[in-house]
């Protein structure tokens, strides 16, 4: 592969492309229409995987959904030029869930109704990706017989399964970060006290995001518009499931526009705030309070257009304490901040900014930031939060604890989330978005093995220390030349294999085809209460 292929498909360079097989999927036959359910059936490192998909609930995005580029450009306003890319998101594909097996796939058709698979199956802690056209047409189909398995020792033989392309499979990488972190109110005591009128919440709340993927980002996809806005797609389906774990009121986003920064001045408010000129560490303090200004500013996005506006970088976000910057914050976003635009201060706090290392890596982090945006304050919080002690390791904690409980929502957060959207100034999430017919989801989870998000974080030479259930939880390294033998991480990607034919789901190690059979789980049943404002997330502690 070119150097731009392999960025493409795993999102690093050559020197750390994980361990990796190519295998022939088959699929249902006849089930062509990607409005059916469908069966997608491969063996990859030995295993058999069998999915059994069906279109995702709600609309993540459609065939609507605008995307923009943006360049630096002194000639138009805020010396940015936005250019709409027509068609972008035509036979992107449409997305699917297998819930038993925590897979979120998008499915697309080509002109010869043959499918590409793009997403991630939790499970077992795999990536599939679709090859480039070259690989395909040049190298694997450049003769006769298209469609038969070149490797037969991946092939499963089933007479009701026709064969598409093959495709990569490779696991999933981890994040290094382990703090989150909530940005302060300008004026706290006058928001909390001025919430207006109460009123009852929707069954379904939809909050409307606009995604930022600024340069550094850009590159990790190999700056190719389309792989660009198939990892969107992948990485925020991974995100939303985290909110289908609630249920009153149900809350299901939807992508209002995808905004792609082709330079790094497209996204000033990260460049301006670079510690210095070559550094990759961003002053996100600074950076979090000028994009807050510069979305209020820009009147090409009309009112009402979004909700909540995120920056996704792969840039190193760090707070200055003195005059050291802290580089173990993983997200930044203002509380409360959906909806809220201040015409008196000529700023707009519904922003957030989430890292990410290309690998899915920020999609916990980006749930924590939207969860502040929501209303939510850490747990532990004194005056806010004081019944979830912040050592319970829940979602909205501030900093990634590495158990099972860093999958779910507290019930502070939930009481949280509920007095927020009962409130006038959330009614912007009420607005159901109406963008045509909805696109395919991505799930991350089986994409990357546990020595590959270890790879991601640490170097091409660091490999995961444990493959047992410990890695639900927390992952470990061994980084040859550190001090210490292993060094964690973060829990490993949901659909981590932590053994034999079980996997990682919600920070346990579960049986495979276990998932979402026991519908009594406490997050299921807990219903919103009434009972809350802006934070950061941190990287994990380790204990």
């Amino acid at each position: 592969m070119t150097p731009e292929e392999v960025m493409a498909v795993f999102h690093t360079s050559h020197e750390e492309v994980p361990d990796y097989d190519v295998v022939p999927i088959q699929h249902t036959v006849h089930r062509r229409n990607l409005d059916d359910n469908q069966e997608i059936q491969f063996k990859a490192f030995d295993r058999d995987i069998k999915l059994y998909l069906t279109p995702t609930e709600g609309i993540l995005a459609s065939e609507n959904t605008p995307v923009w580029t943006v360049s630096s450009n002194p000639n138009y306003p805020e010396g940015l030029k936005y250019d709409l890319i027509p068609n972008a998101m035509k036979n992107i594909g449409r997305t699917f869930h297998d819930m038993n097996n925590t897979a979120s796939i998008l499915m697309q058709l080509d002109a010869n109704r043959r499918l590409h698979l793009n997403g991630i199956i939790s499970s077992v802690n795999k990536v599939i990706r679709r090859l480039p056209q070259r690989i395909l047409h040049d190298v694997l189909y450049s003769e006769k017989n298209l469609y038969k398995p070149h490797h037969t020792k991946n092939v499963t033989k089933n007479d009701d399964l026709a064969y598409t392309y093959h495709h990569v499979i490779y696991e999933i990488p981890k994040n290094r970060k382990k703090h989150y972190k909530e940005f302060k109110l300008s004026n706290p005591s006058k928001r909390i006290n001025n919430t207006g009128h109460k009123h009852n919440v929707p069954d379904v709340i939809y909050p409307e995001i606009l995604i930022i993927m600024d340069n550094s980002e850009y590159a990790l996809v190999g700056k190719d518009i389309k792989h660009a806005i198939r990892y969107i797609l992948s990485f925020w389906n991974g995100v939303d499931l985290r909110y289908r774990l609630l249920n009153n009121p149900k809350i299901r986003f939807n992508i209002a526009g995808i905004v792609i920064a082709l330079d790094n001045n497209a996204t000033s408010y990260m460049e301006k705030n670079r510690l210095e000129s070559e550094s990759l560490m961003v002053d996100v303090d600074k950076a979090l309070r000028e994009m807050a200004d510069y979305i209020y500013r820009e009147t090409r996005f009309p009112i009402g257009f979004y909700d909540i506006a995120i920056t996704m970088t792969q840039l190193d976000i760090c707070n200055m304490v003195d005059d050291y910057c802290d580089d173990s914050t993983l997200g930044y976003a203002y509380v409360s901040g959906a909806c809220n635009r201040q015409d008196d201060k000529k700023t707009s706090e519904m922003a957030g900014i989430v890292e990410d290392n290309g690998g899915f890596s920020g999609i916990i982090p980006a749930a924590h930031e939207i969860g502040h945006l929501i209303g939510a304050r850490h747990d532990g919080n004194p005056t806010y939060a004081t019944n979830c002690s912040e050592h319970d390791g829940y979602i909205m904690t501030s900093g990634l604890m590495l158990n099972e409980n860093g999958f779910e929502w507290s019930n502070c957060t939930i009481n949280a989330f509920y007095t927020f959207l009962s409130e006038d100034r959330a009614k912007c999430l009420y607005n159901e978005p109406v963008n045509g017919h909805s696109l395919p989801r991505i799930l991350p989870g089986k994409l990357m093995s546990l020595d590959y998000q270890c790879k991601k974080v640490h170097g091409h030479e660091a490999k995961a220390c444990n493959t047992d259930h410990t890695v639900c939880t927390r992952l470990d390294c061994l980084v040859p030349g550190s001090e210490r033998a292993c060094i964690a991480i973060a829990p490993a990607a949901e659909g981590s294999s932590c053994g034999k034919g079980v996997f990682c789901l919600n920070g346990k190690c579960v049986l495979e085809g276990s998932y979402m059979k026991s519908n009594d789980k406490k997050f299921w049943l807990r219903r919103f209460q009434p009972l809350f404002k802006l934070q950061k997330i941190v990287k994990p502690f380790v204990l």
